[in-house]
């Protein structure tokens, strides 16, 4: 593994999804580690691997969902968090939050929309 590939931690309950949009990012030329639940992500992230980038999928299924998983771990970790998310409205799913998060990209959203929003939170993040 290439130590200046970031790396970006992808929360997806749905596997084909997960699949999909991980194999996307790999040949963007990022690593990516999937798991399938908020509950997941916290274990992995308390397991102390560096992240660049936390991914988040807002509806997680059963068990935590994603906007619970993401406060828990802006909480503790000092990552850039996006949202990834079916939905077009996130004022309806984050008000009043105080989530530490870069922004929310549409599931839908181009390639390379995805890959310029991950960039610039990882950039920003630097500053």
């Amino acid at each position: 593994m290439d130590c200046d590939r970031l790396k970006i931690l992808l929360v997806e309950d749905n596997i084909v999804v997960s699949l999909f949009e991980s194999g996307l990012l790999v040949r963007s030329g990022y690593d990516v580690i999937a798991v399938t639940s908020g509950e997941a992500a916290i274990g992995f992230m308390k397991n102390g691997v560096e992240i660049d980038l936390v991914l988040m999928d807002v509806d997680l299924g059963d068990g935590m969902s994603g906007i619970e998983a993401a406060s828990l771990i802006t909480e503790m970790y000092h990552v850039p968090l996006i949202f990834y998310t079916d939905h077009d409205e996130p004022d309806l799913f984050f008000p009043g939050t105080d989530i530490k998060r870069f922004g929310y990209i549409s599931k839908m959203a181009s390639k390379s929309d995805v890959i310029n929003v991950i960039n610039d939170a990882v950039f920003f993040r630097k500053i």
